[in-house]
């Protein structure tokens, strides 16, 4: 039922879950390298960071570890979960099969799709920070200084965007 979706029944489980928690909500402070860029950075960066956690959080992570343990109870066993190489994706054509007359395949697909662009988000935010960084460290001469120079029309980093976007197509092929 759904009260045992939400009771403890492991705390090693439960650590190994507040750890994938952890990861999941990787994002958030892609927030705080745009703080430069605030008008009011004392207030709205705050404000920016805990509603991201929250929302991410309280609400799209625990939703959907409800729904997974409510499903795998229910429809799903976790005989057939562990059996198969895509659970989620499995979960996905099922629950798309019942509300979309059939169509649980392109349901999952369009997850799929949507996974592959969040990833692509999170590594375009991991390079702005990381710009940002070197950025900074060229301007404190801790790295070559022509990486602490900004691009005349559009005041971005630009030549550590290129670079941190080199070195992430060289570690991605």
């Amino acid at each position: 039922n759904a009260k045992s979706v939400l009771a403890v029944h492991n705390f090693n489980w439960m650590f190994v879950q507040a750890t994938v928690a952890i990861l999941i909500l990787v994002g958030f402070e892609s927030v705080t390298a745009m703080g430069g860029e605030a008008k009011n950075a004392k207030r709205d960066v705050p404000i920016a960071v805990i509603t991201s956690l929250l929302v991410q959080g309280a609400f799209c992570y625990l939703f959907e570890y409800f729904a997974a343990n409510y499903f795998l109870n229910s429809g799903y066993p976790m005989s057939t979960a562990t059996g198969s190489s895509a659970p989620i994706g499995d979960m996905m054509i099922m629950v798309g099969d019942a509300l979309f007359n059939g169509h649980g395949r392109a349901f999952m697909l369009i997850e799929a799709v949507t996974v592959f662009l969040a990833l692509i988000g999170t590594t375009l935010s991991c390079i702005n920070t990381g710009a940002r960084v070197t950025y900074a460290m060229g301007k404190d001469n801790e790295v070559p200084e022509h990486f602490g120079m900004l691009h005349e029309k559009n005041l971005s980093p630009h030549r550590a965007i290129w670079a941190l976007a080199a070195i992430s197509a060289v570690f991605g092929v």
